[in-house]
């Protein structure tokens, strides 16, 4: 489009996102896969990932690099990544990085405790599933 956002037409062919997904999540092969192969790293869900979040991350690691940032460092909020099925297109990046928000997230979860895997009021969240190719 010249003005550095993505074409609508282009984009929804392979992501869910604010203008056509109705606000649901959806199948992961009913659209396109990217140039890799790889289906929905854009749009449809955000990804959870177990990177702990703080706000100048990527500041603190040109400092010290960071060995392992799973290690519990008194952070208890989490790396989402990606568009989800409520983003606009300029939010449509692998790249986009926001946090859980563990406290509002987990009002209604019925287990006691509660658990760090699911986020009962967070529906635009999910994660993704990796397994080696071949035999």
């Amino acid at each position: 489009l010249g003005s550095g956002e993505p074409d609508p037409e282009a984009l929804s062919q392979y992501a869910w996102y604010a203008s056509n997904s109705r606000s649901q999540s959806h199948p992961a092969y009913t659209k396109k896969p990217n140039p890799f192969g790889l289906l929905n790293m854009i749009g449809n869900v955000r990804e959870f990932c177990i990177d702990q979040y703080h706000p100048q991350g990527y500041l603190l690691t040109k400092k010290s690099p960071i060995q392992n940032p799973t290690t519990p460092i008194q952070i208890r909020e989490y790396v989402i990544r990606g568009g989800s099925m409520r983003s606009v297109p300029a939010q449509l990046r692998s790249a986009a990085r926001d946090q859980t928000r563990h406290d509002d997230w987990m009002r209604t979860d019925p287990q006691i405790p509660q658990s760090l895997w699911w986020y009962s009021d967070s529906i635009d969240v999910g994660f993704r599933v990796v397994r080696e190719y071949g035999p």
